[in-house]
């Protein structure tokens, strides 16, 4: 078991590549000109490589467990989607339309 082709098996039920670019990605072309409001805070849950993931995984267990138990649950995930997208609109309106097409994610 294992090997390429258990990968290829484990893989084949995803949803191919451009489902994650169209509704997970965003830019200030997708925001502005095609008017794909709700890629701006999904693109908190997309990640660059397994690097960025593995990094924002150990930051919200080590930072966001206390975080959690000080705020609760419920304030905790309004506050981590807040905080995402308020990241995200920022990063689309500075960069502007200078570079439209640079893509923004988590």
């Amino acid at each position: 078991q294992g090997g390429a082709g258990g990968a290829a098996r484990w893989s084949s039920w995803l949803p191919p590549r451009s489902f994650w670019e169209r509704h997970f990605v965003t830019s200030y072309y997708d925001v502005v000109r095609r008017q794909r409001f709700e890629t701006v805070p999904l693109c908190t849950f997309m990640h660059v490589d397994g690097y960025h993931l593995l990094f924002n995984m150990v930051t919200v267990f080590f930072f966001g467990r206390q975080l959690e138990q000080v705020l609760g649950l419920g304030r905790f995930l309004a506050l981590y989607l807040a905080s995402g997208t308020t990241a995200a609109a920022t990063q689309l309106a500075v960069c502007g339309r200078r570079d439209q097409f640079v893509q923004v994610v988590g």
